[in-house]
């Protein structure tokens, strides 16, 4: 039997979605782009970018896909979208015909309710020398008079890596270098991959931050995982400091960044494996996350948007829970609709969160707890447990038994 629709959580009315991207805000109204493949329930090279709208960043309205392959392309891949005076532009990737791994950078020019793009010819033809290796996502962002890309890639022999490019007009760009690069076997405190995807460069709180989708090939392994670093950028390179978790867990990935009305930094992911086979759609977006860096870790909060909706709607539901002291014991959310449970533990003492169902373990991460106090948030939608802790990083994301609870209770120890 298929899963529930989510209520909170953005899939399409059918078809595939995954990455989101190009996130931006025009006349009050939010614009979400995301990877789709209509008429299907599984991944295809021949990606299409949906449309969805949203004045609250909660709720979204899917409209019809902006932008649909030519008959030339193998897929439009992921990207960004910015506003140069007032007239929308769109980056994406566009694979090589026979070499996915070598993306081009086209750009396309979009009306005023974003709907309809005219494409203005690939900005970028390629990685800058065959030194890399999977180079698509472009991000692109103002700073001053010149306008900066980001894009991922894998340096061969090395590890994952981020490249700027700059330019003053979005159509003539200049290669800077790597942004920031690391060694797949420097594992200190973890490795970043052979590959960084959907790079996103920012500032949060005053503090330069790199967010990457780090991946290591399916022959290496694969492994994938979204991962962070807080460090200086002197304009050309970005020097980390220190490195965290994101999304604590694969099912987390491909997360895009934005600034909403009141430009704070959010961002927004896809959660992969979130499906049952045999369903009309496929694919779920995270819920919408403000950013703050605390003491050299990117906390992640749900958006202030959601506190009067999550409170009144049924199905989805929430608790949040403020923890003095979590130095020792643990915490524990018991879930019950009279047939079936589930529960949520937090074990200060192993520095472990884990999800269980009829007391088998179906989910489990290090949990980070440097605060020593904080608040615990737990949003439940259709079967989805986003879970964000104030005192440490990241989001965890965990499925649980799509029920209506008869009721929730908390413990400690």
């Amino acid at each position: 039997m298929s899963r529930r629709r989510p209520d909170l959580h953005f899939t399409p009315a059918s078809g595939w979605q995954n990455d989101p991207h190009g996130i931006v805000q025009v006349d009050g109204t939010y614009h979400l782009f995301m990877q789709y493949v209509p008429n299907a329930s599984e991944w295809d090279s021949h990606l299409w970018w949906g449309h969805a709208t949203s004045t609250d960043l909660v709720h979204w309205t899917e409209l019809a896909p902006a932008l649909e392959p030519l008959a030339d392309e193998v897929g439009c891949w992921s990207g960004s979208v910015v506003i140069d005076d007032g007239t929308p532009c769109m980056f994406y990737s566009r694979p090589t015909v026979g070499e996915w791994g070598r993306g081009m950078v086209v750009l396309a020019r979009g009306n005023a309710d974003l709907s309809e793009w005219t494409r203005q010819g690939i900005v970028i033809d390629g990685p800058p020398t065959e030194d890399y290796f999977d180079f698509r996502d472009p991000q692109v962002r103002r700073e001053g008079d010149v306008w900066k890309m980001t894009i991922g890639a894998g340096k061969r022999g090395f590890g994952g890596c981020a490249l700027q490019y700059h330019s003053h007009d979005l159509v003539h760009w200049e290669f800077d270098g790597e942004l920031a690069s690391r060694a797949a076997t420097d594992e200190s405190p973890f490795s970043t991959g052979t590959v960084w995807e959907c790079p996103q460069f920012l500032q949060v709180d005053g503090e330069w931050v790199l967010l990457v989708s780090a991946m290591v090939t399916a022959e290496e392994g694969d492994w994938a995982e979204v991962l962070y670093a807080i460090g200086h950028y002197d304009g050309l390179r970005f020097t980390p400091r220190t490195w965290g978790r994101f999304g604590h867990s694969k099912r987390v990935y491909a997360t895009t960044t934005f600034h909403d009305a009141e430009g704070a930094p959010c961002a927004m992911s896809w959660l992969r494996d979130t499906y049952e086979s045999g369903q009309e759609w496929a694919g779920e977006q995270s819920l919408v996350h403000r950013l703050h860096v605390v003491d050299d870790r990117l906390v992640v909060a749900q958006h202030p948007n959601l506190d009067p909706i999550v409170d009144v709607e049924d199905p989805a539901w929430r608790a949040t829970i403020d923890i003095p002291d979590a130095h020792s014991g643990g915490f524990c959310v018991d879930v019950d609709d009279e047939e079936i449970g589930w529960s949520l533990v937090l074990d200060w003492d192993a520095s472990l969160l884990h999800v269980t169902v009829e007391d088998a373990v179906v989910y489990a991460a290090d949990l980070r707890n440097d605060a020593g106090s904080g608040t615990l948030d737990v949003v439940v939608d259709a079967g989805i447990a986003e879970i964000t802790w104030s005192g440490g990083e990241g989001v965890y994301v965990a499925l649980v038994p799509d029920l209506d609870p008869k009721s929730i209770d908390v413990t400690s120890w």
